[in-house]
């Protein structure tokens, strides 16, 4: 028994032994294919890969949508927030005539400063404070990647994604003529009447930059904006780019000779609430709920004359219930309940105020009073 044991450690001991110098093989032969490969690299790299500044060819890039030379000199203040747009907007700053006021140029990604979302209107404050006190004709904060941009006017007032939607699409469509503008479900109505005024084309389409760039695509768009602040262009590869926008935004206020809040007036045609969230406790509850507001809804206005702005808002309903139900993130869904019942009140609104004396409202967005107490309470 005794020799029967120590032949099987004996033989467990020979085939440790040699795992181990199987493993040390296979390390070194691993080691010389991963010494070939980079030397392959190396001589690879010589050979075919070139080192390129390419940010003056970007600058390039983004003055070749406006006309420089023709235009007058400007201040502007403008927040990078530590992002991308600290390396980028200097360059076109000055390929330009306006004196840069540069708020956090260093790129740094902790953000210390605020974080590098304008959206919010706290992490507007800096260059609001700016544009005051440097008596700046307007101010720009951009987020993170400097692919959104909010617009500040020379009184230190927010302008809407909406109205530079609708400046930007004017002055796209003065270079070309009758062509096609995207915009997403919640810009303002204010974006379409511009369009058309201007000669051309709103194509409405969902939110989300992946199908704005699809709908740009198939429809040969030559641009394409959202309420959030983002801006694609045609001959930007359909991409989005504040700093582009910002550009255009810096043409039309020279062109003008103006006060931005001037040169925005105009396209401020209704009044605008901002973002509101909704925040639901029982989600599946409120989905439910939301699917029976639609039928209900879709009843009421099925026997019932409506004008093409109740229409409208019916059919925001309809894709806003989508989007509760097709399996978004909580808090997109979350909002998609709220945009509903948002959508409903502004149909029960228009009902209600039928008798106030605005002409549009007047000629009947719904037709009877048996609906509109329906909606009533329906709503309550």
């Amino acid at each position: 028994v005794i020799d029967v044991d120590r032949d099987r450690q004996r033989a467990a001991e020979q085939e440790r032994r040699h795992d181990r110098v199987g493993q040390r093989a296979a390390m070194d032969r691993f080691e010389a294919e991963h010494q070939r490969g980079k030397a392959d690299a190396r001589q690879y790299r010589s050979e075919h890969v070139e080192a390129r500044d390419l940010l003056d060819a970007y600058v390039d890039h983004v003055v070749s949508f406006v006309d420089a030379e023709g235009m007058r000199p400007l201040m502007v203040v403008a927040d990078t927030a530590n992002g991308m747009g600290g390396l980028v907007l200097p360059a076109v700053a000055e390929r330009l005539p306006i004196t840069l006021v540069h708020l956090f140029p260093d790129l740094d990604g902790t953000f210390p400063n605020h974080p590098a979302d304008p959206i919010d209107p706290e992490n507007q404050i800096d260059v609001r404070e700016g544009v005051i006190e440097h008596g700046a004709d307007l101010g720009l904060a951009f987020d993170g990647d400097a692919d959104r941009v909010f617009v500040v006017d020379e009184q230190g007032e927010g302008v809407s994604g909406s109205e530079i939607t609708a400046l930007v699409a004017r002055a796209m469509l003065e270079r070309n003529p009758g062509a096609k503008v995207v915009h997403n479900a919640i810009t303002s109505w204010t974006v379409p009447e511009v369009v058309r005024e201007c000669g051309g084309t709103p194509v409405r389409t969902r939110v989300g930059h992946s199908f704005i760039k699809q709908v740009m695509a198939e429809t040969d768009a030559v641009f394409g904006g959202e309420h959030s602040g983002h801006y694609y262009f045609r001959d930007n590869y359909r991409a989005d780019s504040g700093l582009i926008a910002a550009v255009v935004v810096l043409e039309q206020r020279s062109r003008a000779d103006a006060p931005l809040s001037e040169v925005i007036a105009p396209f401020r045609r209704y009044v605008a609430s901002g973002e509101i969230n909704s925040r639901v406790a029982d989600l599946p509850a409120a989905i439910a709920r939301v699917e029976a507001l639609c039928r209900r809804f879709q009843s009421i206005c099925a026997q019932t004359v409506m004008c093409k702005r109740a229409k409208r808002t019916g059919r925001l309903i309809g894709q806003h219930t989508r989007a509760a139900a097709d399996g978004f993130p909580v808090v997109r869904r979350r909002r998609a309940v709220g945009n509903v019942l948002q959508c409903a009140r502004r149909v029960q609104h228009l009902a209600i105020t039928r008798k106030g004396g605005r002409r549009d409202v007047a000629r009947g967005h719904i037709g009877n009073q048996r609906a509109r107490r329906q909606l009533a309470v329906l709503l309550a």
